[in-house]
């Protein structure tokens, strides 16, 4: 598990399984990205190829903690059986998920000029 800080955002990148190991690791980074108000975070999982209940309670568990103090989480999720998950059971209602982690970062950004082009809506739309 990798935590990087981009301004004011911070990344945190899991491989492979989410066991109980990188559950009690990515509480722990929660922890202190809260206590320094770090409070724009995004859980990159493009390296988990399944995930379980656990590891989704953990999620929906981090979810909860960041929004109570006025922060948000985002999610990069590729296409596949973790997708799949989050999708049965909805949390795509309550969660964004990327399937591209630039996407994921950009999204936190109020600048126009920050987004890719090809998700921006055009002038004309927004004039």
């Amino acid at each position: 598990m990798r935590k990087t800080i981009i301004g004011e955002l911070a990344l945190i990148s899991i491989d492979g399984e989410i066991g109980p190991e990188k559950i009690k690791e990515l509480k722990t980074i929660i922890q202190t990205l809260l206590l320094d108000n770090t409070l724009k975070i995004v859980i990159n999982l493009e390296r988990v190829r399944s995930i379980d209940s656990t590891a989704v309670g953990v999620i929906v568990y981090v979810l909860k903690r960041v929004r109570r103090v006025g922060g948000d989480l985002k999610l990069c999720v590729p296409i596949g059986d973790a997708r799949k998950t989050f999708r049965l059971l909805k949390l795509d209602q309550i969660i964004d998920i990327f399937d591209d982690i630039t996407l994921a970062l950009a999204s936190f950004t109020p600048h126009r000029s920050a987004v890719p082009e090809a998700l921006r809506m055009p002038s004309y739309l927004t004039e």
